[in-house]
């Protein structure tokens, strides 16, 4: 039933490739292969995982269908004609020079920041820096001022980043510059996440520039990919003493977190109570109420589960678990929608323009992630993603038209009798 599951995603990647205009990034292709991958992990990893029912192979084959299918319907939408293309005002050239240079300015109090929290709770000389940081990162989520503030720095450095790359255009270096930053930053925090996301948006934006995979980016993106995953698990989940000792688990583990939340909602379907699901919205609205001195458990973070007979546990159980609450044909119809809204925005994003280019990117790894957990659920992240735009694109043009109209009244006022 497993290999059975792998051909027919493998298919349905290839069916919406054709689709799609033979389009690499077209949404349904990359849900569907990057579920085929996991499962192909799954099956090559041997006694790593525990064997997974068929019904659970069958949610996953159906909500990868009814993706597609909401991305099917978004297609016979009427095409959306964007403006045609525009050359970067310089005043919005100089607010993304300005934002730069704020994140720039801002690393040295970020680092120091994370040096104190780790300084603060130094334990054995084998925990390494970046596991003291993820460690002390935990323990502060949610609850803390200056996590929120620097957490939040953090987001704005990526989106900056990308907006920055997206206008690389006579500035690389600044485009680089934000990059090395964002990546520094998500680093330091001891998790993967946040550099990972950069990678999966910075392929979107080259690609939707070049309108074409550039193998050379790709194998870079790829290396760059790679190094990060092995950086984190050498250092924070593995201790980081012994790079040479550690090679095997390492691969075990990229492993593990690729296919680890597949296996994970496998033992949901067999003990659903074992980590009972908790809609997006919940943790924010409790948040809330705590502020407001409520005396409430806020769930920031899942419980484990066992998912190989060595030990193995994860607390991610992929994208369906936030939507459990509706049943599993509710979970598989909830995974329809997002297709069909992200290949909404797809459709615009391919035609150039800013922000659908940027919400593309930054929502594309939602897919890429979709085998490990719901990323569409940030929305307090979309927030920032327009507010940003709206600084760089439109910002800049009404203050102009602002200046202009002051201009006027003055010149009018100059004129009167």
């Amino acid at each position: 039933m497993l290999l059975f599951a792998i051909l027919t995603l493998s298919l349905l990647a290839i069916v919406n490739y054709r689709i799609g205009g033979r389009a690499l990034l077209y949404p349904p292709v990359v849900f569907s292969a990057i579920f085929a991958f996991d499962l192909f992990l799954v099956w090559v990893a041997g006694d790593l995982f525990y064997a997974m029912l068929p019904q659970t192979l069958v949610v996953l084959v159906s909500g990868a269908f009814a993706f597609s299918l909401g991305s099917w319907l978004a297609m016979l939408q009427p095409g959306w004609q964007a403006p045609g293309t525009q050359v970067l005002p310089k005043s919005s050239d100089r607010m993304i020079t300005i934002l730069v240079a704020v994140v720039v300015a801002s690393f040295p109090a970020y680092v120091y920041w994370i040096y104190q929290l780790v300084s603060a709770r130094r334990g054995p000389a084998a925990l390494s820096f970046l596991l003291l940081a993820r460690m002390s990162m935990m323990d502060l989520m949610g609850k803390s001022l200056a996590f929120t503030v620097f957490g939040t720095l953090s987001e704005i450095a990526l989106i900056v980043a990308l907006i920055a790359f997206y206008e690389r255009e006579g500035h690389s270096k600044r485009a680089l510059l934000a990059i090395a930053v964002s990546i520094a930053m998500g680093l330091l925090m001891g998790q993967k996440s946040g550099p990972l996301s950069l990678i999966v948006g910075l392929l979107c934006i080259d690609w939707i520039k070049t309108k074409r995979v550039r193998w050379k980016v790709l194998v870079v993106m790829a290396l760059i990919f790679a190094a990060l995953t092995a950086t984190i698990e050498f250092y924070v989940h593995l201790g980081g003493d012994s790079l040479e000792e550690k090679a095997v688990p390492i691969v075990q583990n990229f492993a593990i977190y690729a296919s680890g939340g597949i296996v994970a909602f496998d033992r949901l379907a067999r003990q659903p109570n074992v980590a009972p699901p908790v809609n997006d919205f919940y943790p924010y609205y409790l948040r809330i109420v705590r502020k407001l001195g409520g005396h409430v458990e806020v769930p920031e973070v899942a419980d484990f589960v066992s998912i190989g007979p060595h030990g193995t546990a994860v607390n991610v159980y992929t994208i369906y678990w936030s939507f459990l609450e509706l049943g599993y044909l509710g979970a598989i119809a909830c995974v329809g929608v997002i297709g069909l809204l992200l290949t909404l925005i797809y459709k615009r994003a391919i035609r150039n323009s800013s922000l659908w280019v940027l919400l593309f990117a930054v929502l594309f790894r939602g897919v890429v992630f979709a085998p490990f957990n719901n990323q569409f659920g940030l929305w307090y992240f979309l927030f920032f993603v327009v507010l940003v735009w709206w600084f760089v694109y439109a910002l800049p043009l009404h203050l102009a038209r602002i200046k202009f109209l002051i201009a006027s009244r003055v010149e009018a006022l100059a004129k009167a009798p």
